[in-house]
């Protein structure tokens, strides 16, 4: 797991709590998974009673130390009275679940918001306010990434347009490279967003400017 990637995300809302893992902790060390379990309970001790989502809807598949970690939780918060629900629309991480029997034990279902009205949270009382937690924070660069696939963009166009028009194609040729290659850096950093209009814009973003750079190139 590089410094840069987050193996999870913390929200807190009015009474309850989200916790969604991500696939990055499926490659992390034992020794960083017990750290992320002291963190998040740590998180969780301030609550009496407990009441939190574990949503693993980012995830494809799930490894074993994953699932210890999510029955080091709910053992904690069970003896605190607590209640946990789980959220997976994953057909291969239900399959883990079910191989160790935990489907007959937590409470699955496939959307936060069905797991929110299990907990009782009322939709009007289902706004968060987030903390993205973690071994690591997500940089400046990863905030800023969509404004710039959306300038690197306008540049890639603008090289474009400017390509098809000059006597002299050397110029915009390179404008209009430079500012794809830009385009597509940050439009990856921002399709590993767990936002999906941010992960939208960065997918886009990609595949519009690979399109500008073949164009420019056939132009030549």
């Amino acid at each position: 797991m590089t410094s840069t990637n987050q193996p999870y995300v913390f929200e807190q809302g009015n009474g309850y709590s989200v916790i969604s893992l991500t696939p990055e902790l499926n490659d992390a060390q034992w020794s960083d998974i017990e750290k992320v379990g002291s963190d998040l309970l740590d998180q969780l001790k301030d609550h009496k009673s407990p009441a939190f989502v574990v949503d693993l809807s980012s995830l494809n598949y799930m490894g074993s130390a994953m699932v210890a970690l999510i029955v080091r939780l709910w053992k904690s918060v069970k003896d605190e009275k607590g209640r946990m629900i789980v959220v997976n629309r994953e057909k291969l991480v239900f399959e883990v679940l079910e191989l160790a029997g935990l489907h007959k034990i937590w409470v699955i279902v496939e959307t936060r918001e069905e797991a929110l009205r299990k907990l009782g949270v009322r939709a009007s009382a289902a706004s968060t306010s987030t903390t993205s937690s973690g071994l690591a924070s997500p940089t400046e660069e990863n905030k800023m990434a969509p404004a710039f696939v959306v300038l690197a963009t306008l540049g890639a166009i603008g090289g474009l347009i400017w390509l098809y028009n000059a006597a002299d194609p050397k110029i915009p040729l390179v404008l209009t490279l430079v500012a794809a290659v830009v385009a597509i850096i940050f439009g990856t950093l921002s399709a590993t967003s767990l936002q999906k209009n941010i992960k939208a814009l960065g997918l886009a973003g990609v595949v519009a400017n690979l399109v500008f750079i073949v164009v420019a190139i056939l132009k030549i």
